[in-house]
């Protein structure tokens, strides 16, 4: 099938998007209340923060554009530490604002367990570019 429009990133957080195939027809209806979107959900160091055993915080998917893999970070490292302050043993409802808590542009001081240079300052970015809203 002949592909004729991609449709993506932030733009589509604004929509119920109701595709009908046999018709070939996408469908955008705006959403009323927009407060389900997460404003700053693409906004981070380049790598996800994801805990196994309820204890340990372990990186993943790390971007290889960004600040934290240029200065060695990879994946299945434990981070110990967001800006001083210790996660190991925090539940998600404590980790999370505080790994979100950077703005873009700044960068976030991580403690990585087991690394020489255990101590590491990343940037943080905001990941999806910015468009305009449709007319």
């Amino acid at each position: 099938m002949t592909v004729h429009a991609l449709v993506g990133g932030k733009f589509l957080r604004n929509f119920l998007v109701t595709i009908e195939y046999g018709k070939q027809v996408v469908r955008l209806a705006r959403y009323s209340d927009e407060s389900h979107i997460d404003t700053d959900e693409y906004i981070g160091p380049g790598f996800d923060l994801v805990t196994v055993n309820d204890v340990d915080w372990t990186i993943k998917h790390v971007n290889t554009t960004v600040d934290a893999y240029a200065k060695g970070v990879r994946d299945n490292e434990v981070v110990d530490a967001i800006g001083g302050t210790p996660i190991t043993g925090q539940p998600a409802s404590f980790v999370r604002p505080l790994f979100k808590s950077y703005a873009p542009g700044t960068n976030m001081p991580i403690s990585i367990r087991n690394v020489p240079e255990t101590d590491l300052t990343v940037k943080v970015y905001d990941l999806l570019p910015h468009y305009p809203p449709p007319p």
